[in-house]
């Protein structure tokens, strides 16, 4: 109902109203659900260093095998882009949102955030990452993703306290007491948003159409 609310608009209530927000919660939970149920694989996106074969290793070199202390983990190109991506948006979401509550200017910065976790997190950075069906995800985009979903819960819980608890609770290991209530929440600090401006003026916040999807047989969040 915050949606439909602008600054100095009376609410009227209507009943599609709170099937749009049953619906977002549930996109939310499955979102939630989609990510804590994938296997998490220290081989997944193995990539051997540049430096690999060298002319101390005559033997790998002939062979093309390389030995294990040449070898280091990383996520994927497209993984790894992806998440690059995604940070940018994501700091210029907050940058937004934190622009708009201090304008009081809540239903816009709700939208904000609805729009952050319909559009561009799951329709298109999960779309983006997720393994295929019955495949590992490597752990750095598994562990940048969770902290992507942190960031975006505590965005939304002002508005929505009682699932973003829940789900915050449930996303990492917490000690006895802590609350995403008492997390210092999000700051937008200069030096992020002067990182952001660089990141952006180089992809210009690449739009998620010109981004190439993994082909996957695993079911969306819905």
């Amino acid at each position: 109902m915050m949606l439909a609310a602008p600054a100095g608009n009376d609410i009227l209530f209507d009943e599609s109203l709170c099937e749009q927000g049953r619906n977002f919660c549930n996109k939310i939970w499955n979102c939630f659900r989609l990510i804590k149920g994938w296997e998490v694989s220290e081989d997944k996106g193995l990539r051997m260093k540049d430096e690999r074969l060298n002319s101390s290793d005559a033997e790998n070199a002939e062979t093309g095998v390389a030995s294990p202390s040449s070898c280091v983990l990383h996520p994927s190109s497209e993984n790894a882009f992806a998440t690059r991506w995604f940070e940018a948006v994501l700091s210029q979401a907050e940058a937004e949102v934190a622009d708009l509550f201090g304008k009081y200017r809540l239903s816009e910065a709700l939208m904000a955030i609805y729009k952050l976790y319909t559009d561009e997190f799951s329709g298109w950075y999960l779309e983006m990452i997720k393994p295929a069906y019955g495949q590992p995800i490597d752990r750095p985009t598994y562990e940048a993703t969770c902290r992507f979903l942190d960031r975006m819960l505590r965005l939304l819980h002002p508005f929505m306290p009682f699932i973003t608890e829940e789900l915050w609770q449930n996303l990492a290991e917490r000690k006895e007491g802590e609350s995403i209530m008492k997390d210092e929440g999000v700051r937008i600090k200069d030096e992020r948003q002067n990182s952001v401006n660089s990141e952006t003026s180089e992809t210009n916040v690449i739009s998620p159409s010109s981004c190439v999807l993994h082909p996957s047989s695993q079911e969306s969040p819905s």
